[in-house]
């Protein structure tokens, strides 16, 4: 369960990056290191909102998601969308 809990902390961080920032935050750049430390903020904040004051947070699930997302935020969905659409076509 905290791991769902999590997972939507970070969707709504994300959501909230992409309005500050007008982008999505960027793996592998220079800047990486700030758009993780920025997007890590943002989750913490919507995850106190989210969860009872006695929730402890566990940080190595936590930032292993963390990282998941950020390494995943910008990536292009066109070839799985192309490739089920055939799918579905040929059904």
């Amino acid at each position: 369960m905290p791991g769902l809990v999590y997972i939507h902390a970070i969707m709504l961080a994300i959501s909230e990056f992409k309005q500050l920032n007008q982008r999505l935050p960027e793996p592998n750049q220079m800047n990486q290191e700030n758009d993780e430390t920025t997007l890590r903020n943002l989750s913490i904040n919507h995850l106190t909102e989210l969860t009872p004051k006695d929730h402890v947070i566990n940080e190595n699930h936590f930032s292993s998601l963390l990282k998941t997302f950020v390494y995943s935020a910008k990536g292009a969905f066109a070839p799985i969308c192309s490739a089920m659409g055939g799918f579905v076509g040929q059904q």
